[in-house]
């Protein structure tokens, strides 16, 4: 029988037993794309690879965006573009969707197994599988989970969508139809050999092919075989049917067209550079892979053509009904990828890293484009070319290229030795963390959506609210942080890039870098009072509060605008390296300190005298910098050397550089818990540093193209401008860190019932939770949040006085947590940091020794048949107790007349245990009767007390 308290400070345990009805939706029919979408591998169930719905598109054509993947992650598998979204698997287990026209990303989903295979997605559902055999639907819009299905083995079968159902095969040979709204198994069947291939699924047949060489044929509504076809080589392309005939190529380099009614086949061809014609001048296309064979392309099929790519180099056209050559194009690597066929071009890479144009009719070169090696397909949608890289990147093509935050170039930049940093092995040399080599950090509190490409963001100390440029917009947010709402939008100059609060004043400025301005907002008001003319390109702007003076960072005039923020006049000009970028002030010092991104060095500033004292050499391109006066230490971000400069203070010097994400672009410090956060542009994600040892702690998801952060002090909030996804992340600062648990030591049998627990403490930590639970969940339990203090000791129970904590003979489990959050929390709040690993102990056993049975006086005859049974026990601290009734004084199996539990402290009178009057004793007999203490939890039952007999009238 399990006993419980509820204590104060514990936890409620709420059950709650919810009754769900599931209204069965029907199941999409759609079976092509819509529009000019490609919402799954080759585009269509039947897999024509062929965008019928784009119309011609002129080349050459340019790049409108990139978005660079994590550090050491990559893409092997096509995308696929479905209502504005890109969506496509890495190679460190996340599914992500990215905006079409921006390349910013909206959402990520971590799976934990790398994903191989392309996403298909139906009525707003992206499904698809990992190498762990683990099969999702997600929704489209925000990632979120509508059901998961595991079937084992590695799935880098790309899933076909038709009639509600969708279709895939396992590396173990199986091939499933799951439903589409459910995840259940509408069927499956095991061919019994690996499967890499893609099922090509029309309302007749589902295709695939095998590692044993076999295409096979299997009704779609019950996965029964119809018929299969021996190539007698490896198949690891995927089918593509058109009317009556699918086509596959094998590992023996040929291409089979086989009749989908009966299985035999209709005309199989040779891809060798043999075919291949001379240029026109007599020279023949001869390589290293000329030697090649191999189709591993999966065939697109077009107006009566065949498109497939072949190791040998090559790409080539065979005619739909007798499988002649039309042409056949020499690239100068091996072709792994598939045709993508759209507005009269086949667009198709090769591992001679490039990306081709070719013309659909006669192969003609018409563009080509630089790209790192790839296997993965170019896809086409809605008259943009995309293109994933082995080595990370995500490239889209089009008419028009992509907006950059900067409108201008500055003067300084065409100054600055850029050849140089692009020449230096640094960033190459540089091991840079990838997300997947560190824990991944708490997710957002909320994201709330601002202007056009959002640049920097502050926050007021005093008020709490948040400042957010918009370049696009000329504009800055203002984002309510208690409610996470952007409140309204404040006009200022062109392009705003830089802002600053003055939490004094409650006085805002911004940079305007393409006014050559900064703007001086009422935070009272949110009005512009005053607009101030400085240097070119100011970038940024700090200040000091103390003083009430403002700095503006101009790059374009390589000098800092020092401005009286009382009579909003500039007072001095100083001169400092090539292309300021960022500067912060040291009140404490009167110092300001100045990155210099063209001159990779931070210019050192008194700030009573307006003189450089120093300059220190940092990184390649150092964009920001953050102080923590605390423990007198600068950290410097350098966006080209992927790197962050650990400058000592108190003698100028670099004391560390720490290996940062791909192109950080701003660095802050939550002087609280000695925390740094670098917001790294290129790789989407923020990395979170110890400032005590300098050890990379976590990464955490930002949006697209984080390019600025800033911390609330006081709120342990952190916010991140997302410039590629118009949004800002709010996140929660928590400790990454768990407390280390001290004594006593784990698993340590105590001599008592109380006991001190102590641990490490956390540096700036504000309060902390701890949890005391007993084995098995059996009795009361500990569940306190307290103020910030190196130990607790848990007291022995006392009857009378505050609860019972703790219990004899049980083994507990204690861990703790804590937070930087000056606001009391409950414990669901986000602010919480990880527990502690758990440790144990258990308290000392209790003894029937202390236990004396008062009354009945043994061998006594009582008055009537519902006696009360009495015991007393010279342990306080036990409170719980079983009784046994028995007209067996051996209290044999079975011979039980009462088995009881009581609590000893909460019977009347105390310790006792009344015979129930619903069912006496037997007249005139005689009873036996012990007691024990009660062991709960994983306890080792005690012996029972010397049985006491008394007889019934």
């Amino acid at each position: 029988m399990s006993l419980k308290r509820a204590l104060q400070f514990c936890t409620v345990l709420s059950i709650v037993i919810g009754l769900m009805s599931f209204l069965r939706l029907s199941a999409p029919t759609v079976s092509s794309a819509q529009s000019g979408d490609w919402p799954m591998f080759r585009r269509t169930p039947e897999h024509s690879g062929y965008n019928s719905d784009q119309g011609p598109i002129s080349v050459p054509i340019a790049v409108k965006w990139n978005h660079l993947l994590s550090s050491g992650s990559q893409g092997f598998a096509s995308p696929s573009v479905a209502d504005g979204s890109v969506y496509f698997g890495t190679s460190d287990g996340r599914l992500l969707a990215i905006s079409a026209d921006t390349g910013g990303q909206r959402w990520s989903y971590p799976t934990g197994s790398p994903i191989s295979s392309t996403p298909a997605v139906s009525d707003g559902i992206v499904y698809f599988g990992n190498s762990a055999g683990t099969v999702y639907a997600l929704d489209a819009l925000n990632g979120s989970v509508r059901w998961v299905h595991t079937v084992g083995g590695t799935v880098a079968s790309s899933p076909s969508i038709r009639n509600g159902r969708v279709y895939f095969a396992t590396s173990e040979g199986r091939i499933y139809a799951l439903d589409s709204v459910t995840g259940t198994v509408a069927w499956t069947n095991t061919i019994g050999v690996s499967i890499v291939s893609s099922p090509a699924v029309t309302g007749d047949g589902l295709y695939i092919g095998t590692m044993s060489g076999s295409i096979y044929c299997l009704d779609p509504n019950s996965g029964t075989v119809r018929w299969q076809y021996s190539a007698g080589s490896a198949i690891q392309s995927s089918p593509a049917v058109l009317g009556s005939t699918v086509y596959a190529g094998a590992d023996n380099g040929t291409v089979y067209a086989v009749n989908t009614n009966n299985g035999t086949l209709v005309w199989k061809s040779l891809i060798t550079v043999a075919n291949v014609p001379d240029s026109g001048g007599g020279e023949k296309f001869e390589n290293v892979f000329a030697t090649l064979l191999g189709i591993r392309s999966s065939p697109a099929v077009a107006n009566g053509v065949v498109y497939v790519g072949s190791l040998d180099g090559s790409v080539v056209a065979l005619d739909a009904v007798g499988g002649s050559v039309r042409w056949q194009k020499a690239t100068g690597g091996p072709v792994y990828a598939s045709p993508a066929v759209a507005g009269g071009k086949v667009f198709i890479s090769s591992y001679d890293q490039r990306l081709y144009a070719l013309d659909a009719g006669n192969g003609n070169d018409l563009w080509s484009y630089s790209v790192a090696p790839t296997q993965s397909s170019p896809i086409v949608a809605n008259g943009s070319v995309y293109a994933i890289t082995q080595e990370g990147t995500l490239t889209a093509f089009g008419s028009v290229l992509a907006n950059t935050p900067t409108p201008t170039v500055s003067p300084t930049a065409t100054a600055t030795p850029t050849p140089t940093a692009t020449a230096s092995p640094t960033p190459t040399a540089t091991p840079t963390p990838t997300p997947t080599q560190l824990p991944e950090g708490p997710g957002p509190l909320a994201t709330v959506a601002v202007g056009s490409t959002p640049s920097a963001v502050d926050v007021s100390a005093s008020t709490g609210m948040a400042y957010v440029t918009n370049m696009e917009d000329k504009s800055l947010s203002v984002v309510d942080a208690a409610t996470n709402k952007m409140l309204i939008t404040v006009p200022v100059g062109v392009s705003p890039s830089g802002v600053w609060v003055n939490s004094t004043t409650n006085t805002i400025y911004v940079a305007n870098q393409g006014s050559n301005s900064i703007s001086v907002i009422d935070g009272n008001t949110n009005t512009v009072k005053s607009s101030i003319t400085v240097g070119t390109l100011p970038v940024a702007v700090t200040g000091n509060p103390v003083t009430n003076t403002v700095y503006a960072s101009n790059q374009g005039s390589n000098n800092i605008s020092v401005i009286n923020g009382a009579t909003n006049t500039v007072t001095d000009t100083i001169k400092v390296g090539l292309g300021p970028s960022a500067a912060a002030y040291n009140v404490a010092a009167n110092i300001l300190y100045v990155a210099n991104q063209g001159s990779n060095s931070v210019s050192v500033i008194n700030g009573f005298s307006n003189a450089v004292v120093a300059s220190i050499n940092v990184g390649n391109g150092p964009t920001s910098l953050a102080l923590n006066p605390d423990t007198n230490r600068m950290y410097v971000a350098n966006s080209v050397g992927s790197s962050i400069s650990v400058v000592d203070l108190a003698t100028h010097s670099v004391a560390a550089t720490v290996p940062a994400g791909n192109s950080p672009r701003s660095v802050a410090v939550f002087r609280k818990g000695n925390l740094v956060y670098v917001a790294n542009r290129g790789g989407n994600d923020v990395t979170v540093m110890d400032g005590t040892n300098n050890a990379l702690l976590a990464t955490m998801s930002a949006g697209a193209a984080p390019v600025n952060l800033a911390v609330n002090q006081d709120g342990a909030r952190l916010y991140v401008v997302n410039s590629g996804s118009g949004n800002i992340s709010i996140l929660p600062i928590i400790a990454l860190k768990a407390p280390a648990a001290g004594g006593p030591p784990d698993g340590t049998i105590l001599a008592t019932l109380g006991t001190a627990l102590s641990w490490g403490t956390v540096s700036g930590a504000t309060q902390y939770q701890i949890q005391i639970t007993p084995a098995n969940n059996d009795g009361p339990n500990i569940n306190l949040i307290r103020n910030i203090e190196p130990s607790y000791t848990v007291q022995p129970p006392v009857v009378g006085i505050g609860n019972y904590v703790i219990l004899p003979g049980m083994t507990y489990t204690w861990k703790l947590r804590v937070s930087y959050a000056t606001a009391a929390l409950t414990e669901n709040s986000p602010l919480w940091g990880p527990w502690s690993t758990g440790k144990t102990f258990k308290t000392a056993p209790p003894s029937a020794n202390t236990v004396t049975l008062v009354d009945p006086v043994a061998g006594s005859k009582v008055g009537n048949r519902t006696p009360t049974l009495r015991w007393t026990n010279s342990n306080s601290s036990i409170f719980y107790y079983e009784v046994q009734v028995s007209e067996n004084v051996e209290f044999g199996t079975g011979s039980f007349r009462y088995w009881e539990i009581r609590h000893g402290a909460a019977s009347t009178p105390p310790n006792s245990y009344i015979i129930p009057t619903a069912y006496p004793l037997q007249p005139g007999s005689t009873y036996y009767w012990r007691v024990r203490p009660r062991v709960q939890g994983d306890g080792t039952p005690v012996e029972w007390t010397t049985a006491s007999s008394f007889q019934t009238p």
